[in-house]
């Protein structure tokens, strides 16, 4: 009965609502056109903000964020972040780094937890970590609500249902031509929602990403759900002084990060020189202990 519900809305839906185009970028597509996108199509864009290293738990930056923010920033109105979660390292801190990194970007799209993991936890463990991680974001960011990426198959069967989850927009990621939503078709309807705020329905292998501005072959093609504006952030920075402010504090901030990251380096090389001078007496000792 559910899924003829969400059939029957996602085909009237598609008769009267013209979907807004937009795209995901990360530095896995390589140089980015912000101003292409635009002239092709896209009216928002989301920028991935970094993730957290499987293995040892590091947290990081997307190596193309902060020229990706500038590009967005320049051109579009409506832009946002992605966070890449894996539920098997400590959701606080993975809050907490996403919430610094965009905190002054001037965002004014709501924030993406994209899960699509499990990290050999059991249902009710990604449960509890995603939870954690919302809750964190929201509080550190003052928002009442994060969008939540997925796709069915996994999210049914890895995360533990809680009412939390159908209070969050749905980002659901399904790909196929001739749906007219994720579940249009009637397959691959969520447990926890039933209407969809954005959809990923074509990534990798469409052969598309030149034609939005990107260095790589495929790109990320998402549509929304009625108004962007359903998404915005509470108080979105309305002014270009604000906004310009807001870049201008976190260029500095990524400066200064640099400048630390830099004094590190030389540190190191210091220590690495005097270790050669040092291994290099050892060998002159070494070499009139031997002649002697």
């Amino acid at each position: 009965m559910l899924q003829r519900l969400r059939r029957a809305a996602d085909t009237v839906l598609s008769l009267f609502v013209n979907y807004v185009l937009g795209g995901d970028i990360s530095h896995w597509q390589g140089l980015w056109d912000a101003a292409k996108s635009f002239a092709a199509g896209w009216r928002f864009v989301f920028i991935r903000a970094g993730s957290v290293t499987d293995v040892t738990g590091d947290l990081y930056d997307d190596y193309r964020f902060y020229e990706n923010v500038a590009k967005a920033f320049a051109v579009f109105k409506w832009f946002g972040f992605y966070w890449f979660f894996r539920p098997n390292h400590d959701p606080v801190e993975q809050a907490k780094y996403f919430a610094n990194l965009i905190r002054h970007t001037g965002f004014t799209l709501l924030p993406i937890v994209d899960i699509e993991q499990h990290g050999n936890r059991t249902p009710t463990q990604v449960r509890t970590a995603l939870k954690t991680f919302i809750v964190t974001l929201m509080a550190e960011l003052n928002l009442d609500r994060v969008i939540i990426y997925t796709r069915q198959s996994f999210w049914d069967t890895y995360v533990a249902a809680d009412p939390l989850f159908s209070s969050m927009p749905l980002f659901a990621a399904r790909y196929k031509s001739t749906l007219t939503g994720p579940w249009s078709d009637g397959f691959f309807a969520f447990r926890d929602w039933l209407i969809w705020a954005f959809w990923q329905w074509s990534a990798d292998g469409n052969g598309r990403g030149a034609e939005f501005g990107c260095e790589s072959s495929d790109v990320d093609l998402d549509y929304v759900n009625g108004p962007i504006e359903s998404y915005a952030v509470e108080d979105p920075m309305a002014t270009i002084e604000e906004r310009v402010a807001a870049l201008e504090t976190t260029v500095a901030e990524h400066k200064e990060r640099m400048d630390n990251q830099a004094k590190v380096i030389n540190l190191f090389v210091d220590r690495v020189k005097a270790l050669e001078a040092l291994l290099a007496k050892f060998r002159e000792f070494l070499a009139l202990l031997l002649g002697g």
